[in-house]
């Protein structure tokens, strides 16, 4: 098991333990802050997405991160796609020391229609 999966199973056992103790979800949804309904479904599974009841649960943050359309992976640092590489619309956009390598290599200069 993960550590969130640990931490969800923790947090619901010990709802459970509340739960013997005080007798009824409310006084446990009353004591822990949070309501009865929220209480009852994170006791059979229910893992919350937001903060205010994860912090109260003591549970890791919950983070979503997109996913990069082009290739599929998470681009962390400098949340754009580096996989390609880049298209230059017109030969003086090219840097001279890429134009310079395109031609010592034969490579063909790939541009648009006015690429002059």
């Amino acid at each position: 098991m993960d550590r969130n999966a640990l931490a969800l199973k923790r947090a619901q056992n010990h709802l459970l333990n509340l739960k013997r103790e005080l007798k009824s979800w409310h006084a446990v949804g009353r004591a822990m802050g949070l309501s009865a309904g929220t209480v009852i479904r994170v006791s059979r599974g229910y893992e919350p997405k937001a903060p205010h009841i994860r912090r109260v649960l003591s549970l890791p943050i919950y983070v979503t991160l997109q996913v990069c359309a082009k290739c599929g992976e998470v681009h962390r640092q400098h949340k754009q796609c580096v996989s390609k590489s880049r298209v230059y619309r017109r030969t003086a956009d090219m840097p001279s020391a890429v134009l310079a390598w395109k031609i010592r290599n034969r490579e063909e200069i790939d541009v648009g229609p006015s690429g002059l």
